[in-house]
């Protein structure tokens, strides 16, 4: 099973389940507010959850890196490292330039995700250098 985050966006935020064997598929997206950033693990706690899916049952976690700039991207990226980390399962890194839509999004990702053999932090692409 394998978890999709995106929190690129300045209001929303993208969660994804995909299980490749069953081909099962959940998506959710939420609307947040910029300032209610904490919310964000909250959300996927829950979204898991009600999906009756346990960390220990996720096999890696892709994320979209960038280029961002708002806070919920920041936390994003931090939740997305804390949870590879803490599971000690592959997480990557997608950018936003490189899908045009969200089944581009898995199908790149669940490619990039069975070359990794073990956890190693994604990095955020920022929109400004100097970020």
């Amino acid at each position: 099973m394998y978890l999709f985050i995106d929190t690129n966006k300045k209001e929303q935020i993208r969660l994804i389940l995909k299980d490749e064997a069953s081909n099962f598929r959940i998506d959710k997206e939420y609307l947040i507010d910029n300032k209610k950033s904490e919310d964000i693990l909250t959300y996927i706690s829950d979204f898991l959850s009600k999906n009756n899916i346990i960390y220990k049952n996720i096999d890696g976690v892709i994320v979209v890196n960038g280029p961002g700039i708002n806070l919920n991207f920041k936390v994003g990226i931090v939740i997305t490292n804390t949870i590879g980390y803490l599971l000690n399962i592959p997480i990557v890194g997608i950018s936003e330039e490189e899908f045009k839509n969200y089944e581009e999004f898995i199908e790149i990702g669940l490619d990039k995700i069975k070359k990794e053999k073990e956890y190693r932090p994604v990095k955020p692409i920022y929109k400004y250098k100097n970020w």
